[in-house]
């Protein structure tokens, strides 16, 4: 539209023959930008993955947010938090994400946290099954979060060993899960006579009894072959200390002192 034909569409007569709708036509619009820079609406946002690690006993995923480059302002939290809980369930199965938190978001990083308490809970809340010659095993019902272990490759034996001292504190705590007939011949049981393996691949857990607690039982039964020469007090005694050998060397003392 030319000066001459603009001018003839604003005068008194034609403004008041027009519609509102009408002059928004007349009126040249105004250049949208992609981003208004304004946070109605925050724009998708792309998530890196940074480092996976154990952090003060919290198994932490670091992301690095990314901007659209045409957006220049801050975005805060809580949107940072909204995009990457997309970002999360698109990266994993829904089952995890009950085993999944957001920890903390700041400037432009958001880090997740692998709940790993309540995934041992969840998988191991009854004794194992006792395979020979002195082992517990369990397998687990709930896999590791995907996104938890595709990006703990790097430090995956970090990783298998926070789970594993997870499963330990789990054990302090429900000793009954370790209880099993073939333990009869010891006194007591404790989570310190096992050592704990997590099989990923096959998606078990093992807890076996220790070679010097299996030596030392075997010190035990040696003993009752000569329990004549023993009083029931001396015997509850030595039953006592082998429950308590914790190495090879002490062990090695332990039946020096009984020869």
């Amino acid at each position: 539209m030319d000066l001459q034909s603009l001018a003839k569409a604003f005068t008194a007569t034609q403004v008041i023959k027009n519609t509102p709708a009408q002059v928004k036509t007349i009126l040249p619009q105004p250049t949208v930008s992609k981003y208004n820079n304004v946070l109605d609406a925050p724009p998708p946002l792309r998530f890196n993955f940074v480092k996976s690690r154990n952090f003060k006993d919290q198994w932490l995923l670091t992301y690095d947010a990314e901007m659209p480059s045409a957006y220049t302002r801050s975005v805060i939290p809580a949107d940072i938090n909204k995009y990457f809980w997309e970002h999360v369930k698109a990266n994993t199965e829904p089952k995890d994400l009950k085993y999944l938190e957001i920890f903390h978001t700041y400037d432009k990083q958001v880090q997740l946290r692998f709940l790993v308490d309540k995934w041992v809970a969840d998988n191991f809340h009854s004794s194992g099954q006792f395979h020979v010659p002195a082992t517990l095993e369990w397998r687990y019902p709930f896999d590791i979060p995907r996104i938890v272990f595709v990006n703990a490759q790097a430090v995956a034996v970090d990783l298998v060993k926070y789970i594993e001292d997870a499963f330990l504190d789990h054990v302090k705590k429900h000793k009954n899960i370790l209880f099993n007939d073939h333990w009869r011949f010891l006194k007591a049981i404790t989570p310190d006579m096992f050592d704990f393996h997590l099989d990923r691949a096959h998606m078990k857990m093992r807890a076996s009894l220790k070679f010097t607690v299996i030596l030392g039982s075997l010190a035990l039964y040696t003993a009752l072959y000569n329990k004549s020469s023993f009083t029931q007090k001396q015997f509850d005694t030595l039953k006592t200390k082998v429950s308590k050998v914790s190495d090879v060397t002490r062990l090695d003392k332990f039946l020096k002192d009984y020869k």
